[in-house]
């Protein structure tokens, strides 16, 4: 956390503001630090953009700006399957998110989020999202696109 502090700052050089979340000694995951950033402040009580920080883009995430999630809890950008997953991650019908169903497409690492979703974690618990994510599809609480 330190190195990121020191090398980023709150971003002003960037021309952003970031607002940092530090996690204790043990890492919560990432639906575990979400529910720690919206307890703290740090994220406000509605949609937010969460994308995987391994993710190298030319996507203008404007476009997310005013999606509405309206009932559902999460908004999933899919891509065609890639190399390192062949048999991709998830199904898209009618604009909806499923684990099961053909063809597959792999999860571009970039999501809308809804707060709800983290209803059920309890703030300091480590918590993964995968498990949230996949119980919400099975709602039909997912939406998506390519």
């Amino acid at each position: 956390a330190d190195k990121l502090l020191n090398a980023i700052g709150d971003g002003s050089q960037y021309g952003v503001t970031i607002h940092w979340s530090i996690e204790p000694e043990e890492p919560l995951e990432t639906a575990g630090g979400i529910k720690m950033a919206l307890a703290t402040g740090k994220l406000k009580d509605q949609p937010f953009i969460l994308v995987n920080g391994d993710v190298w883009t030319p996507f203008d995430f404007a476009q997310l700006s005013h999606l509405k999630l309206n009932d559902s809890q999460a908004y999933l950008l899919l891509t065609d399957q890639a190399t390192h997953n062949p048999t991709g991650d998830f199904a898209l019908e009618n604009g909806k998110v499923n684990v099961e169903g053909t063809p597959k497409y792999t999860f571009a690492g970039i999501s809308v989020m809804s707060p709800r979703l983290l209803d059920t974690v309890k703030v300091g618990e480590t918590a993964p999202l995968a498990p949230l994510l996949k119980q919400a599809m099975q709602a039909g609480l997912v939406m998506g696109d390519l």
